[in-house]
């Protein structure tokens, strides 16, 4: 068929950067580097959580504006000193993650957060919308974007 006049055509072949897996196998990796940073992120430690941030992070928060690598481990840090413990738990069926080509993955869903109580209960703190832009290095994935809104 030809293309009317003033019309284009484009062909986009969407594939994950050569050193990136097959999306289910991205996929995985994702899960289990996101589970890990929010593992390091509850447990306060700081190692970890500093470990999978890279150096040139933006997080941008609705709450909070923008921060860099610093200022969120230094966040978690005093947090953590203060006594305040947090849960992230991911809302069920709200993830999705997606490779960019050549670069790494873009990874979004729905996240709330819990705190502790004296009973033992918890409390529903906040629950709010997530993007996050990771980035493989040779030490695994790092977290490279955050942007964090909808909070509620």
């Amino acid at each position: 068929a030809s293309a009317s006049p003033g019309a284009f055509h484009a062909e986009v072949n969407v594939q994950p950067a050569p050193e990136l897996a097959p999306h289910p196998v991205l996929e995985r990796e994702i899960i289990e580097a996101d589970s890990k940073f929010f593992e390091a992120f509850d447990a306060c430690d700081l190692k970890q959580y500093s470990a999978m941030l890279d150096e040139n992070l933006e997080f941008y928060q609705d709450r909070t504006g923008k921060t860099d690598y610093a200022q969120n481990v230094k966040a978690l840090e005093n947090r953590c000193a203060e006594g305040i413990r947090l849960r992230r738990e991911l809302v069920k069926d709200s993830l999705v993650v997606n490779p960019v080509p050549g670069y790494g993955v873009i990874e979004a869903g729905t996240q709330s957060f819990y705190a502790p109580q004296k009973d033992g209960s918890e409390h529903l703190e906040a629950t709010a919308k997530f993007v996050e832009i990771w980035r493989k290095s040779e030490t695994g994935w790092k977290l490279l974007r955050i942007i964090s809104y909808d909070h509620r």
